[in-house]
């Protein structure tokens, strides 16, 4: 993953900036400056994003939350499906940083909601989404990723899925990925629900608020720091063993490009040129002076015996 693929949302609150830059997006602005969790959410397929917005905004400013609903961008190719749109997940970081310049967001309470089409783009894209938030809550969607890599943090994932809905293996294949990563795992299941009961459930009592409890302890994680390159390890300076000496050539490896290492060399052929059916290496020249001379002594001393 890029190191951009993995930064903070920039945020520093200006209630004189403009608005966020995508055509139909909604966005809910916390009383006060002082900085509050903001709820990112992306909608379904053809649902526009004030239609998910109302489905949560009550809950969300009774605590005094940011909300922020993204419709997907049509300028940017998107035909109302955010996971047929497939697009750079960059855009859906830059509209929330937007958004965080008229708002007081704190930074490390950034939470995504994905709701069917949108919840199926988070998975499908979700090594390169899911670091950028301190949560994830997949609703009525979700499939798995495009690789099976595991994101660069393990952030906490909530899923809220009927098991009638008809790509609910969809889900689970979603749930076992992040499981098998390492995530922190929520599976709130509705029984019997299928699509529309999926969606019916955000709106009885106690639902929305129950996601919100799970994420008000969620904080994010920054990614981990890189690994430096080793140190080039120490080389002889001369002398029979120390390389350019010895009439070798040595290349600088430097920091970043290892040595080369030495190429072996090629193993006996046969006529055959395959090297399985080699034959083993008879005498070399060097040997066959002391041979013969062995035999030539062995010859004189019978011959003095007889």
């Amino acid at each position: 993953m890029s190191a951009d693929a993995a930064a903070p949302i920039a945020v520093a609150a200006d209630a004189s900036a403009p608005p966020p830059s995508c055509a139909g997006c909604v966005l809910e602005r916390a009383p006060g400056s002082d900085a509050a969790p903001l709820v990112v959410l992306l909608p379904g397929d053809g649902q526009a994003a004030k239609t998910l917005a109302a489905a949560w905004s009550r809950s969300v400013a009774a605590r005094r939350w940011n909300l922020l609903a993204l419709e997907c961008p049509r300028d940017k190719g998107c035909k109302g499906s955010y996971w047929q749109w497939d697009g750079d997940p960059a855009w859906v970081a830059a509209e929330v940083a937007s958004a965080a310049r008229r708002a007081p967001v704190d930074p490390k309470r950034v939470h995504l909601v994905g709701w069917s089409g949108g919840a199926s783009y988070v998975g499908w894209r979700s090594q390169a989404l899911t670091p950028r938030f301190a949560s994830v809550v997949i609703h009525g969607g979700g499939i798995p990723p495009a690789s099976a890599t595991c994101a660069s943090v393990k952030v906490p994932v909530y899923f809220l899925v009927g098991d009638a809905n008809p790509l609910h293996h969809l889900a689970r294949g979603l749930r076992d990925h992040y499981a098998g990563c390492g995530h922190d795992v929520t599976w709130d299941l509705l029984p019997r629900a299928a699509h529309d009961g999926e969606w019916s459930a955000l709106a009885k009592p106690g639902t929305a608020d129950r996601v919100l409890d799970w994420m008000a302890p969620r904080v994010r994680v920054d990614p981990p720091a890189p690994t430096p390159d080793p140190a080039p390890s120490a080389r002889p300076s001369g002398g029979a063993d120390g390389g350019a000496a010895a009439g070798v050539a040595v290349a600088d490896a430097g920091p970043d490009r290892p040595a080369a290492p030495e190429r072996p060399s090629p193993p006996p052929r046969t006529a055959r040129g395959c090297a399985a059916h080699a034959e083993p290496p008879g005498p070399g020249p060097g040997a066959i002076a002391p041979l013969a001379l062995a035999l030539a002594l062995a010859i004189a001393v019978r011959s003095l015996r007889r």
